[in-house]
């Protein structure tokens, strides 16, 4: 079963490589190139190295999760984040969301223009909980940028 999958996987890379089939014929007046944006690889050819951008405690816990929010996270678990630009109170929020759709609370003040100017940049940005303490009221998080790398070669497996 691996070997199947594995090879569909190999023949789907190769079909789109650069390295073995050259590179595409451009043709003048069409796509970016008419507004001098160099495109780049296709998207399928990107691989992505994740970055730790910070691992900050959750600010406003106390006032925004429930008790019963909190006993549902568990480290390792994905947190939503979503930019809220008409926040009259910090222009750089970013609210964190529990996975049911629950409001936790936010990216702290000193880490929020980092995450907020990824997430105007329209970066991919992610979160996970590192550490939850129902008791304390606090939850430790890290954020990540996910940073598009070529993939520089393939290796053939005959």
């Amino acid at each position: 079963m691996y070997a199947e999958v594995f090879e569909t996987d190999r023949e789907q890379m190769e079909s789109g490589s650069y390295l073995l089939h050259g590179l595409p014929e451009v043709q003048e007046g069409y796509g970016p190139w008419r507004l001098g944006i160099e495109a780049g690889l296709p998207r399928h050819l990107y691989l992505y190295e994740r970055v730790l951008l910070a691992a900050p405690e959750i600010a406003g816990v106390k006032f925004h999760a429930r008790r019963g929010a909190l006993g549902q996270l568990a480290p390792g678990g994905r947190l939503n984040l979503v930019r809220e630009r008409a926040n009259r109170h910090d222009r750089c929020a970013v609210g964190v969301y529990a996975p049911g759709g629950e409001k936790i609370g936010y990216v702290p003040r000193f880490a929020a223009p980092l995450v907020a100017g990824a997430i105007d940049r329209g970066k991919r940005v992610a979160a996970r909980v590192c550490s939850v303490d129902a008791g304390t009221n606090s939850v430790v998080m890290r954020i990540y940028e996910y940073r598009p790398t070529t993939l520089n070669s393939i290796a053939r497996i005959e």
